[in-house]
């Protein structure tokens, strides 16, 4: 049996990579949450965590999340069509 290396519902998070994603958020100067609810510990507590840093925060979900009202940036939608929208724009950007 081939399992993907992701977790699934029901399954604890490794506490090496949630150690992992803490260090990293010290440094961050922008989180992008995209197609969580942020209602699954320990996990949902990471843009919290990286606003008290100073990040700027960007979520991009296809329903409201309880952090919302603090990110600087809420798109609501499904993240197969926005992301591909938002890189369609970058590159018009470059351009």
């Amino acid at each position: 049996m081939i399992k993907p290396n992701v977790v699934l519902f029901g399954e604890s998070l490794p506490s090496n990579v949630f150690q992992q994603a803490i260090d990293e958020l010290s440094s961050a100067d922008l989180i992008i949450i995209i197609g969580s609810s942020l209602t699954v510990y320990p996990a949902a507590a990471l843009p919290s965590m990286a606003l008290n840093t100073g990040a700027r925060l960007i979520i991009i979900n296809d329903e409201a999340t309880i952090m919302d009202h603090q990110a600087d940036v809420v798109i609501i939608g499904k993240s197969g069509i926005i992301l591909p929208q938002i890189l369609e724009e970058l590159k018009n950007i470059d351009s």
